[in-house]
């Protein structure tokens, strides 16, 4: 009998601590839009985190379709709020500050982007490469966001 309990406290453990792991995960979600061809379309960026798993800062990559040119990425007021600087390197991106403070959920970073004119159909952005640091430094788990951009031919008139 001692066996089996122990087994099933080592069972209830470990599902909590998985558990506990995943309900501490933040995570980074991108928005979907429509467009026309050779339009030009804004995403926004939002964080929804935990509680007690607020990032101090978060790094990203944008992976998006050759067709599409990144024309400008800004922070929003959540971020110059807390006291950061949202900063890109082409498709990476960091927010830092030099101070301890959270970053507050909703929405950090608006992307404006320019579609190709010979683009129809349906086409996707995702974040890859998400990381968030507490602000005592150490890593949060952050899960990357997608988004659909479908792309519409213009109706002839």
């Amino acid at each position: 009998m001692p066996v089996r309990l122990t087994s099933t406290i080592a069972v209830v453990f470990f599902l909590y601590s998985v558990e506990s792991c995943f309900s501490q995960s933040a995570q980074l979600n991108l928005s979907s839009a429509e467009t026309d061809v050779g339009g030009t379309i804004q995403l926004e960026i939002s964080l929804d985190a935990p509680s007690n798993s607020q990032p101090a800062s978060l790094q990203w990559t944008l992976q998006v379709p050759p067709a599409f040119k990144v024309v400008s990425v800004l922070g929003t007021k959540n971020i110059s709020t807390a006291g950061k600087t949202l900063v890109c390197n082409k498709a990476t991106c960091l927010v830092y500050g030099v101070n301890r403070a959270a970053i507050p959920n909703g929405s950090i970073s608006v992307i404006k982007i320019k579609v190709d004119q010979d683009t129809v159909g349906k086409q996707h952005i995702q974040i890859s490469k998400a990381f968030a640091s507490s602000p005592d430094g150490k890593a949060i788990p952050l899960l990357p966001g997608n988004a659909l951009v479908t792309v519409s031919s213009r109706a002839r008139r």
